[in-house]
């Protein structure tokens, strides 16, 4: 279980409750998931499950894991599963960002560097 962002954003929400602040009510406590069928897709599996009355679609993606307040009900997100390749996009642009990052508190450490240098020669 995580602890409860106090910057109000909520971040990464699992597959099981997750302690959250809500927004509507500012109350901190665990949220209440609900597993919903969301898109045409999930209804379509839904409706094949439930006709057939057992479950031969055993696909990962049929419900959508739906976090709510568990004080006001408030719809707080839900949990997303990325693909492979997502997730290696998003690998390969968050070490992009790390590396500008560095190179600009480099320059910037460097620019400092040189101030001090040039005030402190008369």
């Amino acid at each position: 279980m995580s602890s409860a962002p106090s910057s109000g954003k909520i971040g990464h929400l699992q597959r099981e409750p997750t302690e959250i602040n809500c927004p509507s009510c500012n109350a901190v406590g665990l949220s209440t998931l609900r597993l919903e069928a969301v898109t045409c897709i999930q209804k379509i599996v839904g409706l094949i499950n439930c006709c057939l009355c057992c479950t031969p679609i055993k696909w990962e993606g049929r419900h959508d894991y739906n976090h709510y307040c568990s004080k006001c009900g408030c719809y707080i997100g839900r949990n997303i599963q990325l693909s492979w390749y997502k997730r290696k996009l998003f690998k390969s642009r968050h070490a992009a960002l790390d590396e500008d990052m560095q190179w600009r508190n480099y320059q910037r450490q460097k620019s400092t560097e040189q101030n001090k240098t040039e005030q402190s020669e008369p």
